[in-house]
């Protein structure tokens, strides 16, 4: 009879943690390790220290639903995506009381998703199709409700991390 072998779950989540790891004068890695070290480093790649997440919108809107709803949604949208790791997801607002939309001034709502790279077109298509979905829902007298996403170079992207 076979025994299961039990895998532990890395407790490396973050660059730093992985940084700091790294640098140990005694690391002595087993193969267990090596093998957990190895999914981390795939994980902190693919998803990366991202995503911003940033919610333009009509101060009015703001001042009519606050801004708990919107953020939530957004943030639960992206932790369920799959596509990014609980602790970097970053959400805010930025309210507006200027602004023309189409030519009148309806309350407007846009978020402008800043992802690592590496997700594919359909990955980035169904996770902004998902976020405005959400958002349609709490705010269906909203008449423009949109998203795009744009992807940071891993090659130019730096952070607290990633320098000395």
């Amino acid at each position: 009879m076979r025994r299961a072998r039990q895998v532990m779950a890395c407790p490396i989540r973050t660059c730093a943690e992985l940084t700091s790891f790294l640098r140990c004068p005694t690391l002595k890695q087993t193969q267990l390790e090596r093998r957990q070290l190895h999914a981390t480093l795939l994980l902190l790649i693919v998803r990366g220290p991202m995503p911003h997440l940033i919610i333009d919108c009509s101060d009015r809107l703001l001042a009519a639903h606050g801004s708990g709803g919107m953020l939530a949604t957004v943030f639960d949208v992206a932790r369920d995506s799959g596509l990014f790791a609980v602790q970097d997801i970053k959400v805010r607002i930025r309210p507006y009381a200027d602004f023309v939309t189409g030519g009148s001034d309806d309350d407007f709502l846009h978020v402008f998703a800043y992802i690592m790279q590496g997700r594919t077109i359909e990955q980035r298509h169904e996770f902004s199709k998902a976020v405005v979905s959400a958002l349609k829902k709490i705010l269906p007298d909203v008449p423009v409700i949109s998203m795009n996403v744009m992807e940071f170079e891993k090659a130019t992207y730096n952070n607290r991390t990633t320098v000395a």
